[in-house]
């Protein structure tokens, strides 16, 4: 059971998401899977692991009012922020791991950075299929591997400084995606439709500070190790060692890449006649 402490500390860390990271960088992404996605009006949508609901409270714009969009998140801290943001949406707390749906009940899924959290990732991504109707489109995006986006390597180096490999593993949870092995998901998930591509969006941060403590505060796996101590520590190594990569107005920017992968479900076929 959680704690009182642990709680503000998942809400502190919702709050930061929405404000610091769904407005820009996911903001972006998002826009991207749901063309990808090919949402259009009338349609029923799901977006799995919802977060604060970026994904979803841009697609509630586009299936209009003969539409629908659910967003499925376990943490009710993420979601009582989107329910606040969004109400319009049908906000649910679930696993992505056992969707709590039927069969064949969307035009649409869609998950944006939520997948590399799962436990099972090749069970998750074979819930999103089975709730998926024939014909439809699955759109998933997951992050690239670290070793591709060198900030946020250094970011995983600072933290492992401070708290050892648990410090890193979590980091290293976001960051571990490589092509092979997001192929290999949807290979062991059954689905053979699935065409991935590499992507890259440029982060921006107004200052180096900004960078460590959203990435650290807006995520609450993080948020729980990192004390406001460690904290200052942590952004005055930032400062030091990211100098270099501050662009000359101050802000720091950076490719972060990120893999999106896209499936069709096969129509079933008719009857003979």
């Amino acid at each position: 059971m959680e704690t009182g402490d642990e709680s503000r500390v998942q809400q502190a860390a919702a709050e930061r998401y929405e404000s610091e990271l769904a407005g820009t960088v996911l903001l972006k992404t998002a826009m991207h899977m749901i063309d990808r996605a090919q949402i259009e009006p009338g349609l029923s949508v799901l977006d799995v692991g919802c977060g604060t609901g970026v994904v979803a409270r841009e697609c509630i714009r586009r299936v209009g009012p003969n539409g629908t969009v659910i967003g499925l998140d376990i943490s009710r801290e993420m979601l009582a922020v989107a329910r606040r943001v969004a109400p319009d949406v049908g906000w649910i707390q679930g696993d992505g791991e056992k969707l709590p749906f039927p069969s064949e009940l969307f035009d649409r899924v869609l998950s944006q950075f939520a997948l590399m959290f799962f436990p099972d990732q090749e069970h998750g991504i074979g819930e999103m299929w089975r709730v998926l109707r024939p014909g439809g489109r699955l759109v998933v995006s997951v992050s690239g591997a670290l070793r591709d986006s060198p900030v946020n390597l250094k970011l995983a180096d600072l933290i492992e400084r401070y708290l050892g490999e648990r410090g890193r593993a979590v980091v290293e949870d976001i960051w571990t995606s490589t092509v092979p092995e997001q192929e290999a998901i949807f290979t062991r998930a059954g689905i053979t439709t699935a065409t991935l591509t590499t992507e890259y969006e440029t982060t921006e941060y107004p200052s180096i500070e900004a960078f460590v403590e959203t990435e650290i505060r807006g995520w609450a796996p993080l948020s729980e190790l990192v004390d406001d101590t460690t904290l200052d520590s942590l952004v005055d190594d930032a400062r030091h060692e990211l100098a270099p990569r501050m662009s000359g107005d101050g802000h720091l920017r950076f490719n972060s890449p990120y893999h999106m992968v896209v499936a069709v479900k096969e129509l079933q076929p008719g009857p003979h006649r």
